[in-house]
């Protein structure tokens, strides 16, 4: 197996099983798969109902998907899901229904995959994601311990950590932990200030060690614009960018 595409299959049945109860698959549902590999979870979705599309970019796993007894109940999509979710969720049938994400994440691929769903036009409605413990908590961490990754998922989902997976579960065992976790998608997120606000924490997280006056400063705003916005967000003058909170940031920018 290319350990350049980051695979690391979950074996424990009773983890996977937890993946699609999360889920709450109804029969019918439509679900995309990141990387289904052997169809470990696959298999657990399709149990429960589900319509599944699953990405897969290894083309011996591809293969092998498409001979096994569970491809003929799913359709395979043989590509990058990075590039793929976003062209499938613009075209029928997932243009127009609700859908939700699944999958086991190569590490390497968490932040830029949680980029492509925050800039969806049509969400899922639910993910559930496999990835490395410490980003698990990164993405779930609040004021006074925001970050950027935190503040970007935050806009448009509510995410909680469902379960800790050892890497013991893993085959082969990655040299870290991961963790499960689940983001419920707003009902109501505010698109028409989206690039102001993620144009905000980019500026606000310019040098995260630094006060957050001296970042909204050092990237353009004077000083005056710079303490309202401050004093706007309930913040003292000697702020950190960790202690930035998703609503009041709306709140005062949409």
């Amino acid at each position: 197996m290319p350990r350049r595409l980051g695979q690391h299959f979950l074996r424990n049945e009773n983890v996977l099983e937890s993946i699609a109860e999360a889920l709450k698959i109804k029969n019918g549902d439509s679900v995309i798969e990141i990387g289904p590999g052997h169809g470990e979870l696959t298999r657990f979705l399709i149990g429960r109902g589900a319509m599944v599309f699953a990405i897969e970019k290894d083309k011996d796993l591809v293969t092998k998907i498409r001979s096994s007894d569970i491809g003929q109940k799913i359709k395979l999509i043989d590509g990058d899901a990075l590039r793929s979710i976003p062209k499938i969720t613009e075209t029928p049938p997932l243009s127009v229904v609700d859908y939700k994400i699944v999958g086991n994440i190569p590490y390497y691929i968490t932040g830029h995959l949680m980029r492509i769903i925050g800039e969806l036009k049509h969400k899922p409605s639910e993910t559930v994601l496999l990835i490395q413990k410490e980003v698990a908590q990164r993405i779930c961490s609040q004021a006074p311990n925001s970050s950027l990754l935190s503040l970007s998922v935050g806009f448009w989902s509510n995410p909680k950590i469902i379960s800790n997976v050892p890497r013991e579960d893993f085959l082969p065992p990655p040299k870290v932990d991961s963790a499960v976790i689940k983001m419920d998608t707003k009902k109501e997120i505010l698109e028409i200030c989206s690039e102001k606000y993620y144009e905000f924490i980019k500026k606000a997280f310019k040098q995260p060690r630094k006060t957050l006056l001296n970042n909204l400063i050092s990237s353009g705003l004077s000083r005056e614009d710079s303490l309202n916005i401050i004093k706007s967000l309930g913040l003292g003058v000697n702020s950190r960018p960790q202690e930035l909170e998703c609503s009041k940031i709306t709140a005062i920018l949409c």
